[in-house]
């Protein structure tokens, strides 16, 4: 899956937990989620974005 240029310049560890609640956190609403995302670091428009992706990840696509 092609990512967004804001979340390909994270840290690779960043990255890897932001893919993996993308594709198994299904008890998180979005909020829930874009809240976990800027806990553990990114920004508002970093979380935004890897949201807009977060049905693509749920379907494996």
């Amino acid at each position: 899956m092609p990512i967004d240029q804001l979340l390909a310049d994270l840290p690779s560890v960043l990255l890897a937990f932001v893919e993996d609640q993308l594709s198994n956190n299904e008890a998180d609403d979005d909020a829930g989620l874009r809240a976990a995302f800027v806990a553990a670091g990114l920004t508002n428009a970093q979380a935004d974005v890897a949201l807009s992706q977060r049905d693509a990840y749920l379907l494996g696509l």
